[in-house]
């Protein structure tokens, strides 16, 4: 082996604290980066595979009496539509009153199921449950449902348990009027249970739909492509309307006809016994009328819907939006953990290229190269840089997507993420740590090797002395000890190496500050939103065209367990935002009463309390962020059968989760064009433990539509803040561990490079004590700026990065308590404290002899 070989392992063994720990720090950066890059792809390519693998719908068209065959017809020939499948649809509850489950026939072409146990319903009495219910009912048992009268059947055996793209939630798969209110797993019996032969739901593949799943260009154009199957379908409920109107209205002039002749008759009978017959048939003329006339109310409001898989399949946009909350975290939060490595190595390579100085002269000396001399240093640069992109690459592609698809997955029925290799982000990652090394170790060197050897085998004259600030105050400096003004001289003397210190701090802070911060963010959303905003425990929607919907305003009323309610109009409306893929869910609430306070209360930005206007609407701070709207300006919504309305913003009002735009009914009337006329009750209990007692009562009114708990809307926000939360830990632990491989490479920088100065002191008769203190000192000032500059620098990474990681739906709670900076100080305290002992080990072991022989 030959001299210089000998020397590259010699040096790699005398320096294997410096060589590990920057191989430690540049595997971290490259273990955030790579690992967060990859995340997004996986999570995207198992949700494309399942809905590949299922042959997910791209769209489900609705309504609630059946598409008819010439209907299915119409919708076949529109030149968007690919390929049509029939499926039946209804909602029912169990016997024991515990479970509401959505049935739908076996999809045999699309939406497809995936079965897990036991085998699909071969027999009418058949039936398969989604993996929901597994830890209830077991293959075997009977399962009892109510009375329905879209099902055949009341009793079944259950035959299987199966996961479907269209049910991916392990909870809440959606509203009804069955129940609590809230639908708790999918079922699936055979077709012929079905007493209509007309479905209820049709799902649609498009023809020339570009992209996949959670592209752009697909979910775009699917949007577009729905909103034209819309179009047609607002065509075929109208001609519906108007052909069930006009049969009716047939049978009431009928009815009518036999009422007029009835009375002919009674005119010109007198015996009383024919008259009573007579009568009897008027009064059953009567009620056929009247059944008649209230078929016509139903039948004005049937509508036609259109769904993407967005809007139908539950789960499919917040798996997407989970997945892209992971990407815009990867363009960001890397950037800053990269600078803190990348500029601790930069100048780690820098200075040991620099304390080389004499040993390259000597190489020189000895004739060797310049190409030999410095393949030495990009040798052990461009090592550091390999081990830890491997290092680094090799555990974020396998540890860190499965980690983050897991978090959010434990609110999912979903098999395991399918990793993928990213060739992209590994290699960018490996440029970057070439960056801080080899470059760094070519900038040092360059300027050396055309030095002639003589010149550097003499150590580098030190800088002229100069004057720092400090002392031009003589009063403080006549009073400083000379250990302290030792301390201050050299902290100011070595500029480059007080700024790496303060810096690399800094952003080791800011980090844990960021880290701990996200998480009290996330914590505060709930408590905060349902503590001094929502203050309704129940939002009950009921037909209010029911010939029955005076029953549910009884039922309201006369219920002891409400303390109080308010009747409003409710209703759910979308709206597109230009650069996020999913169309946003806004409800809206209007009222004839200006204030809300008593169940909602409406603050602006500068906590003033706001009254509902007749020129404009309220609306819900996220929403006007990510709309980038403010008061004054006006923007569309979109009712279910794509209808635009354009409002106008009189106010915006704080809300921390969810979305929701509040009016007046002047207002409403303007805008809608419609008459204002109540359909739903905010609704506060004696005793919010009571909510699901009185919803099961209230849904039990016929005309009940639904019922929103805001328990259970906690609870999806909350599982949804609980999955980033566990993200927000990644981001905690890799910043600790940042801010200690920081500490301990700048502190044993300091010592390497001082290794003569501490001899010196020492033989001097300095104390341990003293020796630590001389560099310990510098290090806790330098440690202590930084702190200081890492909490205010800390603010705006953390107010940055939760605006990346927060729903579209979702707003952040301002501000940091104190104890997230305690917390943050008291850890690089603690890591400061441990470095310290690591390095009294080292600079306790020191040659003073051999450290202190001339050089000359």
């Amino acid at each position: 082996m030959s001299k210089i070989n000998v020397n590259i392992l010699r040096e790699l063994k005398s320096s294997k604290a410096r060589f590990f720990s920057i191989t430690l720090l540049l595997a971290l950066s490259v273990f955030v980066f790579v690992g967060l890059k990859s995340t997004t792809p996986d999570m995207q390519k198992t949700m494309r595979s399942l809905y590949d693998k299922s042959i997910l719908a791209d769209a489900q068209l609705e309504n609630s009496i059946g598409f008819s065959d010439s209907e299915i017809e119409s919708i076949e020939k529109d030149n968007t539509v690919q390929t049509v499948a029939k499926s039946f649809q209804t909602n029912a509850l169990t016997s024991n009153n515990k479970y509401v489950l959505n049935v739908i026939s076996n999809p045999e072409k699309m939406s497809k199921l995936v079965l897990k146990q036991g085998h699909l319903p071969k027999k009418n009495n058949e039936i398969v449950l989604g993996e929901q219910l597994k830890h209830v009912y077991t293959v075997g048992q009977k399962i009892n449902i109510k009375n329905n009268d879209n099902l055949k059947l009341k009793q079944y055996k259950i035959v299987g348990f199966a996961t479907s793209s269209v049910y991916m939630k392990k909870n809440n798969l959606g509203q009804t009027n069955w129940g609590s209110g809230q639908i708790d797993a999918f079922a699936v019996v055979k077709q012929s249970v079905f007493t209509t032969t007309e479905p209820n739901i049709l799902q649609i593949q498009f023809k020339n739909l570009q992209g996949s799943a959670y592209q752009d260009k697909y979910e775009f154009n699917l949007r577009h492509k729905v909103s034209h199957i819309q179009t047609l379908l607002n065509s075929l409920s109208s001609k519906r309307r108007n052909d069930l109107l006009d049969s009716i209205n047939e049978k009431i002039n009928q009815a009518q006809e036999a009422q007029t002749a009835l009375e002919k008759q009674k005119s010109l009978i007198s015996d009383d016994a024919n008259l009573e017959v007579l009568s009897n048939k008027q009064k059953d003329l009567s009620t056929q009328i009247n059944h008649a006339e209230n078929q016509k109310n139903t039948i004005n409001q049937l509508n036609y819907t259109a769904q993407s898989r967005g809007q139908f399949a539950v789960g499919y946009n917040d798996m997407g939006s989970d997945a892209n909350r992971i990407k815009g975290l990867s363009n960001t939060f890397p950037i800053f953990f990269f600078a803190v490595a990348l500029m601790v190595s930069f100048t780690v390579m820098r200075r040991m290229v620099e304390e080389k100085r004499i040993e390259i002269g000597t190489l020189k000396a000895l004739g060797y190269s310049n190409h030999k001399i410095s393949s030495e240093f990009y040798l052990y640069a461009g090592l550091t840089s390999v081990v830890g992109t491997i290092v680094g690459a090799g555990l974020g592609l396998i540890i860190l997507p499965k980690v983050i698809f897991n978090s959010f997955a434990a609110n999912y029925v979903l098999n395991d993420v399918q990793l993928t290799w990213q060739f992209l982000p590994v290699c960018i990652a490996f440029g970057l740590t070439l960056l801080s090394t080899v470059f760094a170790v070519f900038l040092a060197i360059r300027p050396l090797l055309p030095q002639q050897a003589a010149t550097l085998m003499i150590p580098k004259a030190p800088t002229t002395a100069k004057k720092i600030l400090l002392e031009r105050i003589t009063w403080l400096w006549n009073k400083l000890s000379f250990s302290h003004k030792v301390t201050a001289r050299n902290i100011f003397r070595y500029k480059g190496r007080m700024w790496m210190t303060i810096l690399g701090v800094a952003g080791s802070t800011a980090m844990l500050i960021t880290g701990f911060g996200m998480q009290q963010s996330l914590n505060k959303m709930v408590p905060v939103q349902y503590g001094t905003i929502t203050h309704y425990e129940l939002l009950g929607v009921f037909n209010n065209k029911a010939n029955n919907s005076d029953d549910y305003i009884q039922k309201v009323k006369s219920d002891k367990n409400i303390s109080s309610y308010k009747s409003v109009y409710f209703e759910n409306v979308t709206v597109a935002v230009p650069h996020i893929q999913d169309l946003q869910n806004v409800p809206i609430i209007v009222t004839n009463n200006n204030n809300l306070s008593e169940f909602i209360s409406l603050k602006s930005k500068n906590n003033d309390n706001i009254n509902l206007k007749s020129d404009g609407i309220t609306i819900s701070s996220k929403l006007a962020k990510i709309q980038k709207l403010n008061v004054g300006d006006y923007f569309t919504v979109k009712d279910a059968q794509q209808n635009q309305y354009k409002v106008k913003i009189a106010n915006i009002t704080k809300n921390y989760t969810g979305h929701a735009v509040y009016m007046s009914h002047t207002y409403y009337q303007k805008v809608f064009h419609k008459n204002y006329d109540t359909n739903a009750y905010l609704i506060r209990l004696t005793n919010s433990k009571k909510s699901n007692l009185v919803s099961k009562r209230l849904n039990k009114v016929s005309s009940s539509v639904t019922v929103i708990k805001s328990d259970e809307t906690k609870e999806t926000i909350s599982n949804i803040l609980k999955s980033l939360t566990k993200v927000v830990w990644v981001i905690v632990i890799v910043s600790a561990l940042l801010a200690f491989i920081v500490l301990y490479t700048l502190t044993n920088i300091n010592v390497s490079e001082r290794i003569r100065e501490l001899s010196t002191i020492k033989v001097l008769g300095f104390y341990p004590k003293e020796v630590l203190g001389y560099i310990y000192r510098e290090t806790t000032i330098l440690t202590l700026v930084g702190l200081i500059v890492g909490c205010v620098g800390g603010i705006f990474v953390h107010s940055y990065l939760m605006t990346i990681i927060t729903p579209e739906n979702v707003l952040s709670v301002p501000g940091i308590s104190w104890h997230i900076y305690a917390i943050a100080t008291l850890l690089i305290a603690l890591f400061t404290g441990l470095v310290a002992i690591l390095m009294k080990r080292k600079i306790d072991a020191v040659d003073m002899l051999e450290a202190l022989k001339s050089v000359d």
